[in-house]
């Protein structure tokens, strides 16, 4: 939900702005959100050379703002990041960052989005204005809230409500926000939601009372509370039909469908996913089209319709391979942003050295012979500084590389750039006529491992999968963790012969696996599903498919063996 909440704050966030010292510029900005028109019509009624300072600078900022509507979102984003590298420090270019913050990240400019984060962070440390720092932790909030930091966004939750200026409007939508980033990771409660609404009510926040009512919802149904759900749902209902925002009304459609379907009212949640599917023309709620496809997946297969649940299924992995995408790319642009943080900050030191030093060659001027000494001794200093830290500049670099390639936990490829490898092996070995293989595996019953046993012994078990595939593939494979206790390989130069019995090597390897190393005995095994280019061709989707339903014959009929794929093979048959 989070990306659409972006939209609609990019056009609401002028209400919630410190007060401007200038009384007309001040009316416009508050109107803003209750009458656009009027209000962008008397921004226009404004003599702007009668304006200077940071009133010149303010209008500057609205005059851009109120292009919102009638032109496209990059030209929009161009226009403010040219206003803002313009903007002396201030109140106009900290609510332009704001807005320009949010317009970054709903345009998926991670680079740009995270370096302005931290530019905004250093001006909120120099600033006084209690109002205006409580609106800058409100943009800040949001865009953290977007690029899935949620530990930051707390941080921002935190500051907004021990804020003693901050007025039960911002609170409204802080306690929104934690309700929600707390939602996303199962650890919400009724009592936040509950908190969230009793404060928008009272804050006259409507749009955000039926926001919380449609996670509260969510949140009952992913709880199983069936019957508080049924209470609050028609209030919901109403709700969001008076507010006619249609990312809103798909995320309610979707609620509906998953308690329809808890409820096993087939029909009702099947016609229910699609409608949530339907209100997302952009394209945006990419996690909302992922759960409307995982619905009607388990729908298709309860009535054994397993064509249209292959689709489906086809459709989903396409949406998890974007997201994973999307995350990769996220994860990056931060860690990105924060080394040039650090870079700068290196710089800064830097060159206070070199002013100290011309600072000593003034003081001893006197005397030439020993400020020449001096002097050559400092850049020596500098230098030797300079040259340490390239050295840990680009080994910096390499490890930030590897970790945004990396799986932390075993340190296989992760997901993201196997897929990017992936692409690039399948590509080469078309060229040159190789066939290619791909093999993906599932732990066998790991949850009751961690149930049983802990973390910390799954944690073991992961690693210990991980370091026996690596044993096993040829030098010229992949090895990746796809997630959880799933892993997947993928082989250049294999027959369909060769590549069934490299997984069987692997599964015995596994099953080789000591459990008592970790201080505790049991049995450690996986189930294979493996397929080739001379299958299904040279597509990573095509292999990912065959093999993934290959893998779900073998779970479904034993566990811990090897299946290979057929053209005669469905999932779900």
């Amino acid at each position: 939900m989070k990306y659409w909440l972006v939209v609609f704050l990019i056009f609401t966030s002028t209400a919630c702005f410190a007060v401007d010292d200038h009384e007309r510029l001040r009316h416009i900005e508050s109107l803003a959100l209750s009458d656009w028109d009027t209000a962008k019509v008397l921004l226009a009624d404004l003599d702007e050379k009668q304006l200077s300072g940071s009133d010149r600078d303010f209008y500057d900022y609205l005059s851009i703002y109120f292009t919102t509507k009638d032109i496209p979102f990059e030209t929009l984003s161009e226009n403010y990041k040219r206003l803002y590298d313009k903007l002396p420090p201030g109140e106009a270019r900290i609510k332009l960052a704001k807005s320009l913050l949010s317009l970054s990240a709903h345009l998926s400019e991670w680079d740009y989005a995270f370096a302005l984060s931290k530019d905004v962070e250093q001006q909120l440390e120099t600033i006084d204005d209690p109002n205006l720092l409580a609106a800058g932790w409100k943009g800040m909030l949001v865009f953290y809230n977007t690029a899935g930091l949620r530990q930051q966004g707390e941080s921002m939750v935190k500051k907004i409500l021990n804020s003693t200026v901050a007025d039960s409007k911002l609170r409204c939508f802080a306690r929104t926000m934690r309700a929600e980033m707390n939602l996303e990771v199962n650890k919400a409660t009724e009592l936040q939601f509950n908190d969230a609404i009793d404060n928008c009510k009272r804050a006259g926040e409507t749009f955000f009372i039926a926001f919380n009512f449609v996670h509260l919802l969510d949140f009952y149904v992913t709880t199983a509370e069936y019957n508080k759900a049924r209470i609050i749902e028609r209030e919901a209902q109403w709700r969001v039909d008076e507010l006619k925002f249609a990312p809103l009304s798909g995320s309610f459609l979707l609620s509906q469908a998953e308690m329809r379907l808890g409820e096993n009212r087939i029909d009702e949640a099947e016609a229910l996913a699609i409608q949530s599917i339907n209100s997302n023309s952009q394209g945006e709620y990419k996690q909302g089209v992922k759960g409307a496809y995982r619905i009607l997946i388990d729908i298709y297969q309860g009535r054994k319709d397993y064509e249209k649940a292959y689709q489906y299924l086809l459709l989903k992995q396409e949406i998890e391979a974007l997201l994973t995408s999307e995350q990769s790319i996220r994860e990056l642009a931060y860690q990105k942003a924060t080394f040039d943080v650090k870079a700068k900050e290196n710089e800064i030191l830097l060159l206070d050295k070199q002013n100290k030093l011309l600072q000593a060659e003034a003081l001893y001027s006197g005397q030439k012979m020993k400020t020449t000494m001096l002097a050559l001794a400092m850049v020596s200093v500098v230098g030797v500084a300079l040259l340490f830290w390239s050295y840990r500049s680009r080994k910096l670099t390499r490890k930030l590389r590897y970790l945004a390639t990396r799986d932390s936990l075993t340190g296989l490829y992760n997901r993201g750039f196997f897929s990017e490898k992936a692409v690039t092996l399948l590509t080469q070995a078309q060229k040159s006529g190789q066939p290619v293989s791909m093999l993906l595996l599932d732990l066998d019953l790991f949850k009751s491992v961690n149930d049983t046993y802990g973390h910390q012994v799954g944690d073991w078990v992961l690693r210990e999968v991980a370091a026996s595939l690596l044993r096993v593939c040829p030098k010229e494979g992949i090895v990746t963790r796809m997630g959880g206790e799933e892993f997947g390989l993928i082989v250049t130069g294999l027959s369909a012969k060769d590549s069934f019995q490299l997984a069987e090597r692997c599964r015995q390897d596994i099953e080789k696996i000591d459990s008592s190393i970790s201080g505790h005995k049991f049995k450690v095994s996986a189930s294979f599903g493996v397929s080739t280019s001379s299958q299904v061709g040279y597509s990573l989707d095509n292999l990912f498919s065959a093999s993934d339903l290959a893998l779900y014959q073998s779970k479904r009929f034993g566990r811990n063996q090897v299946y290979e794929y057929n053209s005669n093979l469905t999932q779900f048959g």
